[in-house]
């Protein structure tokens, strides 16, 4: 599980966590800690981005779902980025 906010290209803080199974009990507690690290909340964000695979089912759909619901909550726009970009631009 990964999180990360960034500005202008710049990631301003990220964490991730290795685990197996538990990505739903564990998902919004480390954006939490993220955003509550750089103290913003999740209305001060622009929008969001969410991994759309490849990957685990069941995670791919907790991360979509959680970032829909965040997204949705503070009426912010969400883009989806396929796992492989990410790596290929060293995210």
């Amino acid at each position: 599980i990964s999180v990360a906010v960034a500005e202008d290209s710049k990631v301003l803080g990220e964490f991730s966590l290795t685990a197996k199974q538990g990505h739903m009990k564990n998902l919004l507690p480390l954006i939490d800690q993220l955003l509550s690290g750089l103290e913003i909340g999740v209305g001060d964000l622009d929008g969001f981005a969410v991994s759309v695979g490849p990957g685990s089912f069941t995670s791919l759909r907790v991360g979509l779902t959680t970032c829909k619901a965040l997204a949705h909550t503070v009426k912010k726009p969400v883009v989806d980025i396929p796992t492989l970009d990410v790596l290929a631009w060293g995210l």
